[in-house]
């Protein structure tokens, strides 16, 4: 692959090429045990889309200030109106010098679940991942990354197909260290997703469980472990999952291998493109259903009937397992003011209130997407309030957001409910 992947004109074209892509890939990693030259796998990475269109993209990116970073895009549509090419190429300047980063992706909209977009790309990761999160992070950008939490990679794994490979990223000390410096160029933040926060001297080791822990396997050991995980104690208290490997097989030559993150991306090889497009369709139908019947159901609102006006709705409470917070006012500070800083991975800026000695009342705005959002935040527990806006949709991905990092940053035994429908996250035995 020494030229730019191609661009198509017909949904027949990307399809045939996608199939051959990763059937090829598959077959030099059995043959070789290793890829091809110059040659990726497919990625696929699930956004949330709240009113913009692809054919906006050029026009959204223009209006991207950075202090390094210049970024364009070009929209090629094809004859399927659903089915678009997109070249985004970012260029940094650092150090006197100019690097140039280009992904070509395809942009593919289902007719039965408009509200999420899937990008496509053969690109290197690394480029894939950057771009992708230039055009998530701007503020009041309405787009936003699916948000899976530990539980659901769990149920995942159960429906999917075969758990062949598990991935657990606990980042305590990302979220609760002691700032030595700022960020200063753009792509600072930008460079891994799924480590959004500085890598900064932890002053708390002594009085912590884990500051940090990774681990990632792949093969059939990955179940025997993960249910090592959940029984164990002080495992639990650690295993934030991160990703999660499936493999779903058909046939013997109908099959395909899947990667799934916590943050949306699907990386793929095996024998089948339809395998891995009714993969992503699942997860998207499952997280969909979350979305409408748990989350955005209970939005808290005022309805009208003849008698006037009753309330509707519920907050949300995450409960929090992890004790570290109590009777340690100094933490407890440096958690809200991080959580609530307006940063990645959470993107919650708000006024902070304290109203007791361990609480504080937030006033806060999603960046994402501009909605307004309210918190009481104690070292037991935090409860969310998510509040109807006239003439506009409440996004209840704030809520799967919030409480998935949550897990991954603090406790990943903490639990979601409302009043309305109970557990709707929990920790699995």
């Amino acid at each position: 692959m020494n030229e730019r992947p191609p661009l198509f004109k017909t949904r027949e074209e990307f399809w045939r090429f996608m199939e051959r892509h990763v059937s090829k890939t598959y077959e030099h990693i059995r043959e070789e045990a290793r890829l091809p030259y110059k040659h990726n796998y497919l990625k696929s990475y699930l956004l949330e889309v709240n009113s913009i269109s692809p054919l906006q993209i050029p026009e959204y990116l223009s209006q991207i200030k950075l202090k390094q970073t210049k970024l364009s895009a070009e929209v090629h549509p094809t004859k399927d109106p659903r089915l678009f090419n997109i070249v985004i190429t970012a260029w940094t300047k650092k150090g006197g010098k100019t690097t140039k980063k280009t992904a070509t992706f395809y942009l593919d909209i289902s007719p039965r679940l408009p509200r999420f977009w899937i990008l496509h790309t053969i690109d290197k990761s690394q480029d894939a991942d950057t771009l992708l999160k230039y055009l998530v992070t701007k503020p009041g950008s309405r787009l936003d990354r699916p948000w899976f939490a530990s539980n659901l990679l769990i149920e995942f794994s159960k429906k999917l197909g075969e758990l062949k490979g598990l991935g657990i990223q606990y980042k305590y000390a990302e979220i609760l260290g002691k700032s030595h410096s700022s960020l200063n160029s753009d792509g600072d933040n930008l460079d891994v997703p799924e480590d959004p926060f500085m890598r900064e001297e932890f002053p708390y080791e002594d009085e912590v469980l884990a500051s940090e822990f990774t681990m990632r396997v792949w093969g059939k050991v990955s179940e025997k472990l993960l249910k090592k995980f959940m029984k164990d104690e002080y495992l639990r208290q650690i295993s934030a999952l991160s990703s999660i490997g499936i493999k779903r097989e058909r046939t013997k030559e109908d099959f395909i291998l899947e990667d799934i993150t916590f943050w949306g991306k699907f990386k793929t090889s095996g024998s089948s493109f339809f395998e891995h497009m009714e993969i992503i369709h699942e997860v998207e139908k499952m997280y969909l259903k979350l979305l409408s019947e748990q989350i955005e159901s209970e939005v808290i609102s005022a309805e009208k009937s003849s008698f006037g006006y009753y309330p509707k709705g519920s907050p949300f409470i995450i409960t929090l397992k992890n004790t570290e917070l109590q009777d340690n006012p100094k933490l407890f500070s440096t958690f809200v003011d991080k959580v609530f800083s307006g940063r990645p991975p959470f993107r919650i800026f708000g006024i902070k209130t304290k109203v007791a000695k361990d609480e504080y009342v937030i006033y806060g705005t999603d960046l994402h997407n501009g909605d307004p959002i309210e918190l009481e935040v104690t070292p037991e527990w935090i409860s969310i309030h998510l509040r109807s806006i006239p003439n506009q949709t409440v996004c209840g991905n704030t809520v799967l957001r919030f409480f998935t990092n949550i897990q991954r940053y603090y406790d990943p035994q903490a639990t979601l409910e409302s009043e309305a429908n109970g557990r709707i996250l929990a920790p699995t035995a």
